[in-house]
């Protein structure tokens, strides 16, 4: 044990100015607060995640500007082949009868230029069958004086037999009841023919003045037609009981080509306009995302300050200047974007309210205000 003591002795003097030193340096270091160690902790991943909100608002601005060109590509690509389906139509005119009408048509147009309706239509019937009754008075009686005058010109002969009879029955005829007789045939012949002479001039009677009577509807139109397009004169036209009807036939041709072109350009289209819809509403969120992270960066600064009693001055334009340099160092297309976006949250430092962090939500209504300035298209 004697041999160890001035080891020890060594030992124990060594150790006790070490302790010295580690008590002088313990007294003499500053004070540092348990709130400020979390304060610096929530401001470190205040900072991370609004480097990431703002790379995400980049990236999406980015999308919308490509689907913004996509979309008008593909409108233009519409417009171009938007008649791949061509109409093709085919005229083609009938004459069809409509009861009650009479139409005057013009054969150089082929076409009806006037409809109207056929007036005293029963009227002239009665007319043409009062002109067939009389026809046919007249043809009866033109036949019976034609039998009359055979008769007499046969009366010789009619007595001959009148005399032959009497010899073999042994009465007495009259050649004047022979003649009679043989007259007969010829009455019957000529009422019949008489008819059908009356028949036939009642109908064209009935005709001629119906159609005559209800053309009193175009005098005073003058002599030139003017109906759908037509400048011929009325006497030139036709009054028919048939008007001309054209017919229009609508046949479509498609060319696939341009149809398949067409379709793809459709489809594209509302592809990129979905994605725009759907793009712009994110964007909504993620401003919103980021002016919360800006808003609890520059209420933790200044509290931080506070705590440290002016002995630590953390200057939240700074941190943002630091995570402007670190985005900077992100995809080339998005770079621009992300630098707007910090810019307008640097302006907007002083309009925080730093002496009520529980009202986050009023402070980031006003950031946002600003924040609306940024376009979706940027």
């Amino acid at each position: 044990m004697e041999e160890d003591r001035p080891v020890l002795e060594y030992r124990w003097k060594k150790m006790q100015k070490q302790y010295g030193t580690f008590f002088t340096a313990l007294m003499n270091a500053p004070t540092v607060s348990v709130q400020m160690l979390k304060e610096k902790k929530l401001l470190q991943r205040s900072l991370k995640e609004l480097k990431l909100h703002v790379e995400e608002l980049a990236r999406l601005l980015t999308a919308i500007e490509t689907n913004k060109k996509k979309l008008i590509k593909y409108e233009l690509q519409e417009a171009r082949n938007r008649d791949w389906r061509q109409e093709r139509r085919i005229s083609r005119r009938n004459r069809r009868w409509v009861p009650g009408f009479h139409a005057l048509n013009c054969p150089q147009c082929n076409q009806t230029c006037i409809l109207c309706p056929v007036k005293d239509d029963q009227n002239a019937g009665i007319i043409g069958g009062l002109a067939g009754v009389l026809g046919g008075l007249a043809a009866g009686e033109a036949a019976r004086q034609a039998a009359n005058r055979a008769a007499a010109s046969s009366f010789g002969v009619a007595a001959s037999v009148g005399h032959l009879v009497t010899r073999f029955v042994g009465g007495s005829v009259a050649a004047t009841e022979v003649v009679a007789t043989a007259g007969i045939p010829l009455i019957l012949v000529g009422g019949v023919v008489g008819i059908t002479i009356g028949a036939l001039a009642g109908a064209a009677c009935g005709n001629m003045i119906t159609l005559a009577n209800s053309c009193n509807f175009f005098s005073g139109r003058g002599e030139m037609c003017g109906e759908r397009g037509c400048l011929h004169s009325l006497s030139q036209h036709l009054t028919e009981r048939e008007r001309i009807v054209e017919q229009v036939n609508v046949k479509y041709e498609i060319n696939d080509d341009l149809k398949e072109l067409y379709d793809v350009a459709v489809s594209k289209k509302n592809d990129a306009m979905a994605k725009i819809v759907s793009g712009r509403q994110k964007v909504i969120l993620k401003k919103r995302q980021a002016t919360e992270d800006f808003v609890w960066i520059v209420i933790r600064t200044k509290t931080l300050t506070r705590i440290s009693q002016e002995l630590q001055q953390v200057n939240p334009s700074e941190l943002l200047d630091q995570v402007i340099a670190e985005i900077r160092l992100g995809h080339p297309e998005h770079i621009h974007h992300g630098i707007h976006v910090l810019n307008l949250l640097k302006k907007s430092i002083k309009m925080v309210n730093v002496s009520d962090d529980e009202d986050v939500s009023g402070n980031c209504d006003m950031v946002m205000k600003l924040m609306e300035n940024i376009p979706h298209e940027s």
